[in-house]
């Protein structure tokens, strides 16, 4: 029995609904006998083919409900500020697994960031020692040939989760920079906050007369030891780095101690600020 053939047979249950019938025929193939078919859309492309522009589930949304566009990623986000970089980049895997319902593949909720330190500080304000400091605290994990710190952490059952994680590790990462770098060193200049949010150093007016303002001499060779003594405690602290907190894509786990003492302090910090 053909394809026509076994719709004529079930007409008597469709009857009534024209619209149905007319549908069903114009999705029929009318193939000739004895013709060998092995795939239909190879054999008749043209059935397959959309009949008229806006047949495609997406473009005939976005025709009906041209307000969803932000809901289906059509439009792209916009950034918070005009001048403001997309730095951070994202990986992450959907893995389709049979199983029980709400069963997710624990690949699927994998989540990996990595961040080029440079853009970081355009966007941060963070000064060069703070940037060594952030590095000596991924250690392993920041690769020097790019410039870039990686970030991977699947501790909690859904993704989205875990990259809530890698972004709360990374403003510590930030507030750890600032903490122990800060952008300037003399609290008498103030930080005002621009309109486009950035910061604004400000330059008081200062009487030459004062006695406690070292001139500019004094304070370079000031902060030079300062900066000497600190990365000698640094490397103190941290060692030569030998990686045994890194994951096997030599990623920032959140299983390495040295990582998760710092995040503790900065958490700590940032609980009694």
């Amino acid at each position: 029995m053909g394809h026509q053939e076994q719709i004529e047979a079930l007409q008597g249950t469709w009857v009534g609904n024209t619209r149905a019938l007319e549908e069903l025929n114009a999705l029929s193939l009318d193939i000739p006998e004895n013709m060998p078919v092995y795939d239909l859309q190879t054999d008749f492309p043209w059935a397959f083919a959309p009949a008229k522009p806006g047949t495609d589930m997406l473009q005939r949304v976005l025709e009906e409900r041209p307000d969803m566009a932000d809901m289906l990623e059509v439009i792209p986000p916009q950034p918070p500020r005009p001048d403001a970089l997309p730095i951070l980049h994202w990986e992450t895997h959907m893995v389709l697994a049979a199983g029980p319902d709400g069963w997710v593949h624990p690949a699927s909720r994998k989540a990996k960031l990595w961040v080029n330190l440079q853009d970081l500080q355009a966007e941060t304000y963070l000064t060069d020692a703070a940037l060594q400091h952030i590095a000596l605290v991924c250690g392993p994990r920041y690769n020097h040939r790019s410039g870039c710190i990686t970030l991977t952490t699947e501790r909690h059952a859904h993704r989205e989760d875990n990259r809530r994680e890698l972004l709360r590790w990374l403003h510590l990462l930030i507030a750890e920079g600032h903490r122990a770098y800060p952008a300037d060193p003399r609290p008498d200049l103030g930080l005002v906050w621009g309109a486009d949010g950035r910061r604004i150093h400000v330059k008081p007016e200062i009487d030459p007369d004062d006695e406690a303002w070292d001139s500019d001499e004094d304070c370079d060779s000031e902060a030079a030891d300062d900066e000497y003594d600190g990365e000698a405690a640094k490397e103190d602290e941290y060692g030569d780095g030998d990686g045994s907190d890194a994951s096997e894509d030599g990623a920032l786990s959140d299983d390495g101690e040295g990582f998760s003492k710092h995040v503790e302090r900065a958490e700590a910090l940032s609980e009694e600020g």
